[in-house]
């Protein structure tokens, strides 16, 4: 797996888990100015990426261009509660909306909008969501599944169930310890289990997440340092047939990567990644600078407060 796919899965990740994951969290996997790192009231912000080169002048821009073809240029909208409300993709010559979402009169979130995906809720007397179903955005009328949710006295969601035209297909349940963390979610589709566990330290923060199922067993381990509560490292073990087939070691300062490391499996190590930031007065990076084996790239954010 590409070191920028593994860093945006587990960053999104961390940041909800190391918060006290809520149950409407849990079901609702919207984006936010928390799960997407960004500080203060930011109301949008535009990334572009570009291919650099290093000169005697230092590291400059050369053309646009992402590091990974996956990437692209982008604007994003926030509201005043900090949810991303709106994104588009600048990269086709035109605006692509890739992400949306939706409020009810009362101003619950009622829909997430991806661009294959589209998750409608609906909530109890209580705001919690008892209800969800999910669609196609390219056949708006077609329901491709739809979900009950089950909550203890507690208010913390248990159990998640799945069903496509009536019969149902899937349930995942969810176990907490006595501080409200999420220890265990398990997946269940047929024969076939998944489970994830987590682990906390003393200060509630995520230390370890092990991802197996019944299969192949152990799938994934990601395990968590901190300083001062901050997070600091971040290693990551992929297994195969129940044997490690590589890991990459992430370093942070102040909640941003600064080093990306992996190993493979017989041992042998790759150029690792680098990273440099310029900052705004909030603290958020404005420029970053990634220098890999042979290529360069710099990436630009123009940001604006409420």
């Amino acid at each position: 797996m590409p070191n920028s796919i593994k860093q945006i899965i587990f960053t999104v990740l961390l940041a909800m888990l190391c918060n006290k994951l809520h149950s409407q969290e849990i079901i609702l996997n919207a984006e936010n100015l928390q799960t997407i790192g960004l500080k203060g009231k930011v109301k949008t912000m535009k990334e572009t990426s570009f291919t650099a080169k290093n000169t005697s002048n230092g590291i400059i821009k050369s053309i646009k261009g992402w590091q990974y073809p996956f990437e692209y240029d982008s604007e994003s909208f926030f509201d005043t509660l900090g949810n991303l409300v709106l994104e588009n993709n600048l990269n086709l010559g035109k605006k692509e909306v890739v992400y949306s979402i939706k409020y009810d009169s009362l101003h619950r979130i009622s829909a997430v909008n991806r661009q294959q995906l589209a998750h409608h809720f609906m909530y109890d007397s209580l705001n919690r969501i008892n209800s969800s179903y999910k669609t196609d955005p390219r056949s708006k009328t077609l329901q491709t599944s739809y979900f009950t949710y089950d909550y203890n006295d507690k208010n913390q969601l248990i159990k998640a169930e799945e069903f496509i035209e009536n019969i149902p297909v899937s349930v995942e349940t969810f176990l907490y310890d006595t501080f409200g963390n999420l220890v265990s979610r398990e997946l269940k589709r047929g024969a076939y289990t998944e489970t994830h566990r987590y682990t906390y330290n003393s200060d509630q923060l995520l230390v370890k997440d092990e991802w197996k199922d019944n299969e192949e067993g152990a799938l994934e381990t990601t395990s968590y340092s901190y300083k001062n509560k901050e997070k600091i490292l971040e290693h990551w073990v992929e297994f195969e047939n129940g044997k490690s087939n590589g890991y990459i070691d992430d370093t942070f300062e102040n909640g941003n990567i600064v080093l990306s490391a992996e190993v493979e499996a017989d041992g042998s190590a790759s150029y690792p990644e680098q990273y440099t930031y310029e900052f705004d007065s909030h603290g958020n990076w404005t420029r970053k600078t990634i220098r890999t084996e042979e290529k360069y790239f710099i990436v630009e954010r123009i940001i604006e407060y409420y």
